[in-house]
């Protein structure tokens, strides 16, 4: 009778693993399905398990390979949605080449800190050690809340140069440079008011940008360049309800067209995973590359105090960096837990031209 109920719940299971994989792979066409993807790994996981109890639970062989069937499809589509991006993660092409201290002539270093801050982050002490120790040449962060102005103050004798709209509820963003930033640009959407965000320059001041929205933009005048570079940090709703973040990743891709791609950094929080459709889509139609490969940046042991103070490792690579031609991947690492439910990406570069 136990083994009887143990089938019975074994193809309930599979069946409905199996459900969860079809309407993953209609994730292609309909935004909302796409967010099972997000959580692959996982089905990729089960399957594994549910492949196990098949062989285990069945002497029928009719039974048994129907079983197997059903999970190797779930295995299949969890390897085509992940097998690519785990593959590129392990032959990722960095060059360690040219060190800043021996770059070429006509040439940059650029170090690179993104980091979402997270709103409620308790430890700007601990931030701060860790930006002082890193010492990026640019900094770009995401929740960056009117509860971090110490931050934003402290930050300002070392990068005067700064955009943020951190007294905005629907933005949050910051972009901190050692170098002079220009051409202020953050992307509104009609639906949110407030106050408008600033933009600091040592040499021009304080002016105030029109709109407001979830990307920010400006251009970097490198010091050994007579050619700027464009900075663009965003920060993307979460994939449920669908519309919000599908209309967010189109107003990036327009963005993004207005700025060279050659010589273009997009870094920040998009709340989407690269085995979901909806960035295996913004990476085909942007044209820059995408640094982050399986790069596990969320949740960090903040997110399990909140649930319970269990010990967990992170498990979604939703903080993404990208970058045109003219940049040269020299590295890149996750950086430490300070206090935000987010691990920061450090990256270092060799800009051309």
């Amino acid at each position: 009778m136990l083994l009887l109920f143990l089938r019975i719940a074994y193809w309930l299971g599979l069946i409905g693993l199996t459900g969860l994989q079809i309407t993953a792979l209609l994730g292609a066409q309909i935004y909302a399905f796409d967010a099972i993807n997000h959580f692959q790994p996982f089905l990729f996981l089960t399957g594994l398990l549910a492949l196990g109890l098949g062989l285990a639970l069945y002497g029928s062989r009719l039974l048994k390979s129907a079983s197997i069937l059903l999970v190797l499809f779930t295995l299949g589509v969890s390897s085509v949605m992940i097998g690519p991006e785990i593959w590129m993660a392990l032959t990722q092409n960095t060059t360690h080449s040219l060190p800043s201290s021996k770059a070429k002539i006509g040439t940059t270093a650029l170090k690179v800190i993104s980091f979402n801050l997270w709103a409620g982050n308790w430890k700007q002490d601990e931030v701060l050690a860790f930006l002082y120790a890193e010492d990026p040449d640019l900094i770009v962060v995401q929740e960056l809340a009117s509860g971090n102005r110490r931050l934003i103050e402290d930050l300002r004798t070392r990068y005067p140069h700064q955009l943020h709209c951190a007294n905005r509820a629907h933005c949050k963003l910051g972009i901190f440079s050692k170098y002079r930033l220009s051409a202020p640009q953050i992307e509104p959407f009609a639906f949110r008011k407030g106050p408008r965000p600033r933009f600091r320059d040592r040499a021009f001041g304080e002016t105030t940008i029109k709109n407001s929205g979830p990307i920010a933009s400006a251009r970097l005048a490198l010091p050994d360049s007579n050619k700027p570079i464009h900075i663009v940090t965003a920060h993307l709703r979460w994939p449920l309800p669908g519309d919000r973040q599908r209309q967010q990743f189109f107003t990036l891709r327009q963005m993004l067209k207005t700025h060279p791609a050659d010589r273009t950094l997009l870094a920040g929080d998009f709340n989407s995973t690269p085995w979901s459709f909806a960035l295996k889509r913004f990476d085909r139609q942007i044209e820059m590359t995408r640094h982050t490969r399986a790069f596990l940046s969320f949740p960090t042991p903040h997110f399990y105090h909140d649930i319970g103070k269990l010990p967990g490792p992170a498990f979604l690579p939703i903080d993404q960096l990208y970058t045109g031609r003219d940049f040269q991947l020299q590295s890149i690492r996750r950086g430490p837990f300070v206090g935000s439910d987010h691990y920061p990406i450090i990256a270092d570069f060799i800009v051309s031209g």
